[in-house]
């Protein structure tokens, strides 16, 4: 293999990987409300996912989040 401006190089094995973003099917059909998110940009801050220095954040929309009912023994104990 041949790098541009650093020489030739000799494989010892090659990976076969997926594409992270593969092209869409024709036969597939979509809805005025279906979005493409086909993207593939890491660590770029972009769409759903923010990366911070020591954390990443994952963005959640509202109404796709649930939470648990707090049990009876937990919630007398927090009122007082």
């Amino acid at each position: 293999v041949h790098v541009a401006g650093v020489g030739d190089y000799h494989l010892a094995s090659i990976t076969c990987l997926a594409d992270p973003c593969p092209l869409p099917s024709a036969a597939k059909k979509k809805g005025l409300r279906d979005r493409e998110k086909l993207f593939y940009a890491p660590m770029s801050d972009l769409g759903d996912l923010l990366y911070d220095k020591d954390a990443i954040y994952i963005n959640i929309n509202d109404h796709m989040v649930q939470f648990s009912k707090m049990d009876q023994q937990n919630s007398s104990t927090t009122d007082k």
